[in-house]
């Protein structure tokens, strides 16, 4: 008998041993993916953080003339722009219609820029960091040969997933909403015809040292962040 108890006492003691190192093992590896989260979440406030402010006004280098006036507006634009001819205020957006932040911002612009017509222009310029990216920027300039682009532009920011862009026949689909010609999308996303004017200005957003989307030229004055009808408003007066 007293040979069993001393034999169950072992047992019961390894057991407590390897409960202990299971015990220890488990704290370690939660311990290390706690310092992996905390790492992802301090460079989530990088971009993320900027873009989540009202307009965080970056410090300008150059005035608003010439070469830098061209590289931030691009070439004459035609259907990524509206507004005023001979416009007091000219606003560019450095966008990605995979942003949430992009997304989240493109009611308030389109919303002022509508609402000061005589004085505003806006231009909205491409920046794609990724192939789906892309692919919903031409999808943008194939709809605006049907002059479209702007509808197009809010579709993608409603229809914003994280598949939308993958698929060319996703995008095809839109044209039924749209009453696009489908035939003739099809034919202008499969040539990629938008493509160096797309890639030009995502060169020229790196030029303008663009952290991330959306970024604003206002007079040539650079912001960073999603700004409300009324944070525009505030610009106007």
């Amino acid at each position: 008998m007293k040979k069993l108890l001393n034999h169950a006492s072992f047992h019961a003691s390894t057991w407590v041993v390897l409960l202990v190192i299971v015990a220890l093992l488990a704290l370690a590896v939660l311990s290390s993916l706690w310092g992996i989260n905390k790492k992802i979440g301090q460079s989530l406030t990088g971009p993320a953080a900027l873009n989540s402010q009202p307009l965080v006004k970056e410090p300008s280098v150059e005035p608003y003339s010439g070469a830098r006036k061209i590289k931030i507006e691009g070439p004459a634009a035609n259907w990524n722009s509206f507004g005023a001819g001979e416009p007091l205020i000219t606003i560019v957006e450095f966008g990605d219609y995979t942003c949430p932040y992009t997304s989240a911002s493109a009611a308030a612009i389109k919303t002022f820029a509508l609402r000061h017509g005589k004085q505003v222009r806006f231009i909205y310029r491409d920046r794609t960091p990724d192939e789906r990216s892309l692919n919903l920027s031409l999808a943008a300039h194939c709809a605006g040969e049907q002059g479209q682009f702007w509808a197009m532009h809010d579709k993608l920011f409603q229809k914003q997933t994280l598949l939308l862009g993958l698929d060319g026949e996703e995008l095809i689909k839109l044209t039924a909403e749209l009453n696009l010609d489908s035939a003739a999308f099809r034919r202008c996303l499969a040539s990629r015809r938008y493509l160096q004017q797309i890639k030009q200005s995502t060169t020229d957003s790196v030029d303008l040292q663009v952290k991330g989307t959306p970024t604003w030229f206002v007079n040539g004055e650079q912001f960073a962040g999603t700004p409300t009808l009324v944070d525009w408003e505030s610009i106007i007066k």
